[in-house]
C-alpha cells in the first residue's frame, strides 16, 4: 500500500482504500469501501502538498460543508468528512461512470440525452434554490449512480449566488470550463442560474449534435472570444435531424444576454420537456427508463399533449465527433487545471479540468473583446497564461504532475510577480533549467509539506 494510502486508512479507520480512480488539480479519489456499511464509495484526498495554505485547505472544507447541504436524487451525495495531520479527505456517493464516458464510448440516443439533461435541471434548480451556483456544468460532472439515476457531481467551484464577488475566487481569478463558459463569466459579470442555464444548452447542443457549438479554435482566449462575441453555429444547420422545437429551447439557452435566456434551470427544463414532447411524443420521459425526481412541472410537460405539430417519435444514437474530442482533450490539457472532485471509476481515463483564467488574461482577451477585468492596484499579478506556460515547461520538462502543481501553487505563494516572471523566464530560456528560487521551490515540494 502507498504511503498516502496508508494515511488515508489511519483517516478513515472504518474504510479499506482500495486503487486509485481519478485525479485532477485539487484531489485524488480513490474507490473505498466501509466496512460496517458494506458499502462501496468515492474518497478524494487533498493533495498534500496543498495541505499547509490556508487558503486551499479553506477551499477544500468549505466544499465538504457544500455538498453536505445539498440533499437531492440528483445531486451526489457527501457521506463523510475527516481530517488528521493535515491530510483532508471527503467520501461520497461512488458512481458507476459520467455521462461523457457513456457518450463518447457508447452515444446517446436523442430522448435519453434529452432525459439527461431534465434531470441534470432539476438538481441544479434544488441548488439554486439555496443560493448556490454550480459554474461549471459539463457532461463530465453529470455522473451515473448505481441505480442509472443522473446526478450533479462537482459542487467544489459552486458559489453562493448572494456573495460579494462570487463570479471570483480569492486569488482574483474566474473559474469555469471554456468549452461550457458563459459570457459573464468570461466578463466578470453579474452570475445567475442563467449562467447554468447556458452551460447546460451548450451541453444539451454537444449531446443531441455530437459537437460544440462554435468551430474549433486552438487557442484559449479565441475560444473565449466566441462565447462572448460569436453566435452559435445553429443547431438545425450542424444536426437537421434534431427536431426544431428542441433546437429552439438550445438556441434560447445559450443566448449572450442572461435576460434572454429561460430564467431558471426548471424553466428551462420545462421548455426542455415541452419540445421532448412534441419530438417523441407523449410519455416519451417513461419510455426512455430514465428517472426525473423532484419536478412535478417537468413531468407533467412530458406526459401532456403539445401543440407544436405530430411528433415523429423517432430518435437517434449521437457520439462525439472527432473534431469536438480533439478540440476539448488539446485546450483542457493545456489549461491550468484546477478541481475534478468527484470522479467515477470510468472517468480515471479522461480528466476533464475546469480553469482558473486569472486577471490578466482577460486583460489579453480585452484587447479582442473589449473587456477589461483588472484586480486591486499594484503590479500585474502572474497571469494564468504565465501559470500556463509554468505547468507545461514542467510537464515537458518530464516532472511528475502533482510536484508541478505543488511548484506552481508555493511559487504563487512565495514570491511576487516580478519575481514569478523573471524565474520563469530562466526556466524557459534555458529548457527547464531552474534559478535559485524555483530550484528551493522545487526541492521544498520534493521534501514534503
Amino acid at each position: 500500500m502507498s504511503d498516502d494510502r496508508e494515511l488515508l486508512a489511519h483517516v478513515l479507520p472504518r474504510y479499506d482504500i482500495r486503487h486509485e480512480i481519478g485525479r485532477g488539480g485539487w484531489g485524488v479519489v480513490y474507490e473505498g469501501w466501509h466496512r460496517d456499511l458494506q458499502r462501496a464509495v468515492a474518497v478524494k484526498q487533498l493533495p498534500r502538498a496543498f495541505g499547509a495554505d490556508p487558503s486551499v485547505r479553506d477551499r477544500f472544507i468549505a466544499e465538504a460543508q457544500l455538498v453536505a447541504s445539498l440533499e437531492h436524487p440528483h445531486i451526489v451525495p457527501l457521506f463523510d468528512f475527516a481530517e488528521r495531520d493535515g491530510l483532508y479527505v471527503i467520501v461520497m456517493e461512488l458512481a458507476t461512470g459520467s455521462v461523457w464516458n457513456r457518450f463518447e464510448e457508447h452515444g446517446l440516443r436523442s430522448d435519453e440525452a434529452v432525459a439527461t439533461m431534465l434531470a441534470a435541471a432539476v438538481g441544479l434548480h434544488y441548488a439554486h434554490g439555496r443560493g448556490l451556483l454550480h459554474r461549471d456544468v459539463k457532461p463530465d460532472n453529470l455522473l451515473y449512480s448505481a441505480s442509472g439515476t443522473i446526478k450533479v457531481a462537482d459542487f467544489g467551484i459552486a458559489k453562493s449566488m448572494n456573495e460579494a464577488g462570487g463570479a471570483r475566487t480569492a486569488t482574483n481569478t474566474i473559474i469555469g470550463s471554456p468549452a461550457y463558459m458563459a459570457p459573464e463569466q468570461i466578463t466578470a459579470g453579474e452570475l445567475s442560474a442563467a449562467t447554468d442555464v447556458y452551460a447546460m444548452g451548450i451541453v444539451t447542443y454537444q449531446l443531441l449534435s455530437g459537437r460544440l457549438p462554435f468551430p474549433p479554435a486552438g487557442e484559449l482566449v479565441a475560444q473565449l472570444y466566441q462565447h462572448v462575441n460569436d453566435a452559435p453555429r445553429p443547431l438545425a444547420e450542424v444536426a437537421p435531424q434534431v427536431p426544431a422545437p428542441l433546437a429552439e429551447v438550445v438556441h434560447r439557452a445559450m443566448q449572450k444576454d442572461p435576460a434572454h435566456r429561460p430564467a431558471s434551470a426548471e424553466q428551462f427544463a420545462v421548455e426542455l420537456a415541452t419540445a421532448g414532447t412534441a419530438a417523441f411524443g407523449t410519455g416519451w420521459l417513461e419510455r426512455t427508463g430514465m428517472a426525473v425526481m423532484g419536478s412535478t412541472p417537468i413531468i407533467a410537460a412530458t406526459e401532456r399533449p403539445t401543440s407544436m405539430g405530430t411528433p415523429t417519435g423517432q430518435t437517434m444514437v449521437v457520439r462525439p465527433d472527432d473534431a469536438a474530442r480533439h478540440r476539448l482533450g488539446e485546450l483542457q490539457s493545456n489549461a491550468p487545471s484546477a478541481a475534478d472532485l468527484s470522479m467515477a471509476p470510468e472517468s480515471a481515463r479522461r480528466i476533464s479540468p475546469p480553469i482558473l483564467i486569472g486577471a490578466a488574461v482577460a486583460v489579453i482577451a480585452a484587447i479582442v473583446v473589449g473587456i477589461v477585468l483588472l484586480s486591486g492596484g499594484g503590479a500585474d499579478p502572474v497571469t494564468a497564461g504565465e501559470q500556463a506556460e509554468f505547468r507545461a515547461a514542467c510537464l515537458e520538462g518530464g516532472v511528475d504532475n502533482e510536484l508541478c502543481t505543488c511548484a506552481l501553487n508555493r511559487a504563487l505563494a512565495q514570491l511576487d510577480a516580478d519575481r514569478f516572471r523573471a524565474s520563469l523566464t530562466t526556466m524557459l530560456e534555458q529548457s527547464g533549467d531552474l534559478d535559485a528560487e524555483f530550484n528551493a521551490i522545487f526541492q521544498s515540494c520534493t521534501l514534503g509539506p
